[in-house]
Parts: structure tokens; sequence; C-alpha cells
């Protein structure tokens, strides 16, 4: 087989592949709102690293770098009742995800991008 027909095959699998890839990532995002478990998860499988929290501040002001430190002082945040504030949107892998989980506000920043 000659150079020139390998290359040509492999650009063509290369674009199937992309078409394929697209196709499901569409599909994905079809499905979302009766699906959102799948949909995170193909999400989560695209990060690039894991955030790992830390170091943290107590409220006496000392920098808590071991785990078991800062699981501890975690611990006595939720347990005393704090509440986080709730939000309407949230940027999660660069996307921005609203509560009602439409992409109105992730296509506004692209647009002030651009």
């Amino acid at each position: 087989m000659s150079v020139i027909r390998h290359t040509r095959r492999q650009h063509a699998a290369t674009d199937e592949l992309r078409k394929a890839r697209r196709n499901f990532e569409f599909k994905l995002a079809q499905n979302v709102r009766s699906d959102k478990k799948s949909f995170f998860a193909y999400m989560r499988s695209k990060s690039k690293c894991n955030t790992i929290p830390g170091p943290l501040i107590n409220q006496s002001g000392e920098l808590l770098h071991e785990p078991m430190e800062m699981s501890e002082e975690f611990n006595k945040f939720w347990l005393s009742g704090n509440v986080l504030d709730s939000t309407s949107c949230e940027k999660d892998l660069g996307v921005w995800i609203s509560s009602d989980l439409k992409l109105t506000h992730h296509i506004t920043e692209a647009c002030k991008k651009s």
C-alpha cells in the first residue's frame, strides 16, 4: 500500500471519528433534560485534571495543609448549619450551565469574547 493511499485512509478515518464524536455530543446535549447523568458523566470525563481543595484558612486564621485537618474544618462548616449561596449559573469545564439547563448564558459569554 502506498503512502498516499494510507494517508488518505487515515484522514478519512479521522473525519469519520470527528463526525461520530460530534453526533454523540449533539445527542447528549439534546437529551440533557431527560438524561442528566450521562451528560455530566461525559463532561466529567473530559476534565483534564482533578481539583483538590486546599490549603484552607480556619476561623482563627491558621493555614491548614494536611488532608485530615482540612476534612475536619469542612465537617465543622457543614455541621454548623452554614448554607452556601445558591447560584443561577456556574461555569464547569469551560461551559456555563444555568439552573434551568439552558445555554443562553454560555452563548452570551461566547459572543462577548468574539
